[in-house]
């Protein structure tokens, strides 16, 4: 009676190793993925253009707004000369300040004895 005993080496191509995928077409893939993308950004942009945004309560004209930009330019300069001149200006000359107090040793009175 002959027994075949099994093999215990491997095969040495199995078919699960080498199993390729199907081919597919990269380039039409990326092509649909990019094409979702941009109809999920275009649905987000066409829901939330007529919300106005956190803070503001109605939203604001291009008039205005150029004619509020056209004040604020104004009130700034007068603001920027205004703190010009209170740093030119103090309120006493420091010459006359070393004036009021002094330094030097001639001024100094010893106390007679």
């Amino acid at each position: 009676m002959n027994i075949p005993f099994p093999t215990l080496m491997p095969r040495l191509v199995d078919t699960k190793w080498f199993k390729a995928d199907s081919p597919c077409d990269e380039e039409a893939e990326l092509t649909s993925l990019e094409q979702e993308h941009q109809y999920s950004l275009t649905s987000v942009i066409q829901k939330f253009t007529k919300r106005s945004p956190i803070g503001k309560t109605e939203p604001e004209t291009m008039e205005e707004e150029a004619e509020s930009d056209e004040g604020n330019e104004e009130s700034e300069d007068t603001e920027e000369s205004h703190d010009e001149d209170e740093e030119l200006r103090a309120p006493y000359s420091p010459s006359h300040n070393n004036n009021e107090i002094g330094d030097s040793v001639d001024d100094l009175q010893l106390p007679e004895e």
